[in-house]
C-alpha cells in the first residue's frame, strides 16, 4: 500500500523491465534481506527459486500485446550475504 491508502498496480501489469524494477524497489525495504525478498514473492504470488549462489530466480506473467503468445517476467534478486545489492529484470515469451 502507498502512504496514501490506494492500493499499488500490481507488478505483472508493469508495462516494461524498468517500471517492473521500480515497483519491485518501492516494494522492498532499504537494505532488503533474503526474508523480504521471499515474503514479497509470496504476496506477489511469483514463483520463485531458492537462493543459489547469492541469486533468487523469480518469474510473474507479463502483458502481452498478442493474445496467442504468452510471456512471463523473469527476475533475479542479487545479494551479497543476506542483503539485497541488484535486481535484474526482462520480459521472455513462452509460446501459446
Amino acid at each position: 500500500m502507498s502512504l496514501h491508502g490506494s492500493k499499488e498496480p500490481s507488478l505483472s501489469s508493469a508495462k516494461n523491465a524498468d517500471d517492473l524494477k521500480e515497483g519491485l524497489r518501492m516494494r522492498l525495504p532499504n537494505a532488503a534481506k533474503v526474508a523480504d525478498v521471499k515474503l514479497l514473492s509470496e504476496k506477489e504470488h511469483m514463483e520463485c527459486s531458492e537462493l543459489i549462489d547469492g541469486v533468487i530466480r523469480c518469474s510473474l506473467p507479463a502483458p502481452t500485446r498478442l493474445f496467442l503468445i504468452k510471456a512471463k517476467w523473469l527476475m533475479e534478486f542479487h545479494f551479497d550475504g543476506e542483503v539485497l545489492k541488484d535486481i535484474k529484470v526482462q520480459k521472455g515469451l513462452i509460446g501459446p
